[in-house]
């Protein structure tokens, strides 16, 4: 069922009101801002007028000054010589500090205070106002300087004039601050706060409504703020921390100088604060009122367009609107249309009436948007705006903001469907392209933060490996030397076995070298993503069995080895060995023995676990137990040297033969490492070749055993650690032995 028709009355009555009293708020927020910024503006403009009005009056009392000057000095100084009675006299007239009297060269005639030294010389080259009065014929003012008379700051004014005998120019010097000047420059604004400044071209301050300085300020010495925003532009608004001042700059013509004046912003806009609130006031007051006046003219419009409302008044919007509009009947065909929508779809007048208003859209969108039209039309929605695809004759698509709404009708009519359509092609596509340019840029900056990210960790790496490099690996190449040099210097001196041990202890040491070095290789190849595994079929008891031979004989006395007969496992050969070393020689280096090496088979894979009886690993570091570079803190691992690179090696080559390697602690004491890697059926052949190379390592260990056994349990002195490693981790003078 759809809303009473005079629910849908009223909302369609009081919308054009309501938008009246919208835009009336919108006109009067305006013009209220309007009104605030013109009156801000124009106690802008007052102030500034005054400044230019005060930098036309400095400009006519320097013209005045110098009139005066020049009358003078034609009466009293056109002599053919000025003694200096009368040059101090005129001086005097003045109440200049200082003045000095120039012939047409501009070597000095007279000057006060009295110098005879100076007289006759040039002083054109020293000061410019006196070089332009004397080469060019017009009255010039200085910047401002030191009196030498009496240490204040002071202005010259060279005049120049023409007497009988030649050009001359008198030049007096005046201390604005506390001429007739100055009074006017403290009195010149009567606002609270206001700073009056009249500065030189460099910025140095001539005077103003600040007290009289002894020293040559400047603006920049002053407020630096000031100066720079005065470098920008000759007024403006300017905040500090202090509040917000405005500043206003006027030339003074005739002269290098240039009137400064800051203000409080505060201060200047307070005849207009008042006046701004009052209008917030009334303006919101109208605002209220007027919003009851749409509720009031809402009610009366609809009782009048009940009764006064015409079919021609209707045709005329409809018929002249800019939008594409449609009327539709509610079984959804197309009644009238109006030119706007003809030229939208490129339609010809009249040509879309009796056609059903689906066959308009696009296929994709036909479905759904006439079961909003059908909904609209039983009254089950009052009416609804979405975005369409719409074809045009000539066969393309037209996007366009469609509105439909439902218009009740009166006794004598039915209801209808009015529809208006705005064209959103141009924006739907710059929308996309947006999109796109969006993703684009997204896309990039999130390749840029994965490289950035890989280039740190690859920095990070390097870093690592260099520390390891510089701590690990310097370490038994300075055992090897330094016990190379005790061979070297005692080599007659000691007996067989002594010197056998010592052997036996540079082949120890560069034995864990050789580990430390095969670590640094493997660890590239992971690094460089080089990392190349040959899988085959190995007996899983056999590599357990040639992984023992790479201990010392001492340390297999500690390992059992277990194996279930037939047990096979495809990984590549050297580096099952290197993973098998490494775990049997962790679990010797930081657990205690015995250590056994269990291997067995579960579920198609071959399980191969390594179990130590010591104190296990800490429960803290397990997380980081496989990471690169890293070692416990705690337990018996801090007191062991160590690369921090053995486990995360294994782990990586593990996982380069499609196999898992993992910890768990033992029951009640130590470690239990498993690795788990696929196990795999042997042919003949290579059951043969196993076969013999085992046989052969046999032999081989047999002999080395022997040999290493000899060396190894002469000498109590020099032992060495599980992995092989000198007990010492000091890298410091060679070892000496004592006697």
């Amino acid at each position: 069922m759809g809303r009473p028709r005079r629910v849908r009355g009223w909302w369609r009555f009081v919308a054009w009101p309501l938008v009246a009293w919208l835009l009336l708020c919108a006109g009067l927020v305006s013009a209220v801002l309007w009104a605030q910024r013109s009156s801000e503006q124009e106690l802008r403009q007052r102030f500034e007028l005054r400044i230019s009005i005060g930098a036309d009056f400095v400009s006519r009392y320097v013209a005045d000054l110098i009139e005066r000057e020049r009358a003078q000095a034609v009466q009293f100084l056109s002599a053919a010589t000025v003694d200096e009675r009368t040059f101090s006299q005129s001086v005097a007239a003045f109440g200049y500090p200082a003045a000095v009297l120039l012939d047409g060269d501009g070597r000095l005639m007279q000057v006060v205070p009295a110098n005879p030294d100076l007289i006759g010389q040039d002083l054109t080259p020293r000061y410019p106002h006196l070089r332009t009065a004397v080469r060019e014929g017009r009255p010039a003012v200085s910047p401002v300087v030191r009196s030498a008379a009496r240490g204040v700051p002071v202005v010259g004014f060279a005049v120049p004039f023409t007497t009988p005998y030649g050009r001359r120019v008198f030049s007096g010097a005046v201390e604005v601050a506390t001429s007739p000047l100055g009074g006017y420059l403290q009195h010149a604004v009567d606002l609270p706060g206001t700073d009056i400044s009249l500065i030189d071209a460099g910025g140095t301050v001539v005077g103003g409504s600040r007290e009289a300085h002894t020293g040559l300020d400047t603006i920049a010495d002053r407020d630096p703020e000031l100066a720079e925003a005065m470098q920008d532009r000759p007024s403006g608004l300017l905040s500090t921390e202090d509040g917000d001042r405005y500043y206003v700059i006027g030339p003074v013509r005739g002269s290098p100088w240039r009137l400064l004046a800051t203000v409080p912003y505060s201060v200047l806009q307070r005849p207009v604060t008042g006046a701004n609130i009052g209008t917030m006031a009334a303006a919101a007051g109208l605002l209220g009122i007027g919003g009851l006046a749409v509720v009031l003219r809402a009610r009366a419009a609809r009782n009048r367009a009940a009764l006064h409302a015409t079919e021609k008044q209707f045709r005329e919007v409809f018929e002249n609107s800019l939008v594409g509009m449609a009327i539709t009947g509610t079984d959804g065909r197309v009644s009238r249309t109006n030119a706007a929508l003809d030229r939208l779809l490129g339609r010809r007048s009249g040509e879309l009436e009796g056609r059903a208003w689906s066959e308009l859209l696009a296929p994709d969108d036909r479905e759904a948007g006439a079961e909003l039209m059908r909904q609209t039309g039983t009254g089950s929605i009052p009416g609804f705006a979405v975005t369409s695809r719409y074809l045009h004759a000539d066969g393309h698509t037209v996007w366009v903001n469609q509105t439909s709404t439902l218009l009740t009708g009166r006794e004598d009519r039915s209801d209808e469907i009015a529809t208006q359509l705005v064209d959103v092609t141009e924006q739907r596509a710059l929308q996309q392209a947006e999109q796109r340019h969006a993703e684009e840029v997204a896309a990039r900056a999130a390749a840029l933060a994965r490289a950035n990210e890989q280039l740190e960790a690859a920095n990070q790496r390097v870093a690592d490996l260099v520390a390891m490099l510089t701590h690990d690996v310097r370490q038994p190449i300075a055992m090897i030397t330094g016990y190379c040099e005790i061979l070297t210097d005692e080599w007659d001196e000691q007996d067989d076995k002594t010197r056998r041990h010592d052997l036996d202890r540079i082949a120890a040491t560069a034995a864990s070298m050789s580990g430390y070095v095969e670590e640094i290789l493997t660890l590239t190849q992971v690094d460089a993503d080089t990392l190349l595994s040959r899988p085959t079929v190995l007996d899983a008891g056999a590599a357990v069995a040639d992984a023992l031979t790479h201990l010392l004989p001492d340390q297999r006395r500690d390992v059992t080895a277990e194996a279930v007969p037939g047990l096979t496992v495809r990984c590549d050969p050297r580096q099952l060995q290197q993973i098998l070393v490494n775990l049997i020689s962790n679990g010797l280096k930081y657990g205690s023995p015995p250590v056994v090496v269990r291997a067995t088979e579960h579920t198609g894979e071959a399980c191969i676990e390594v179990l130590d009886s010591g104190e296990g690993v800490p429960e803290e570091f397990v997380p980081q137990l496989f990471d690169r570079f890293t070692r416990a803190g705690t337990g018996s691992a801090s007191a062991q040297k160590g690369t921090g690179l053995g486990l995360y090696i294994v782990r990586q080559l593990a996982h380069a033969n499609g196999g898992t390697i993992t910890y768990r602690p033992r029951n009640p004491t130590g470690a239990c490492f498993t690795l788990r890697l696929p196990a795999g059926e042997r042919d003949a052949t290579q059951a043969a070749a196993t076969g013999e190379r085992d046989a052969t390592q046999a032999a081989t260990t047999g002999e080395r055993d022997g040999t290493q056994a000899a060396a190894t349990g002469e000498r109590d002195g020099s032992q060495t650690t599980a992995a092989g490693e000198p007990i010492s981790s000091t890298a410091g003078p060679r070892p000496r032995r004592s006697t």
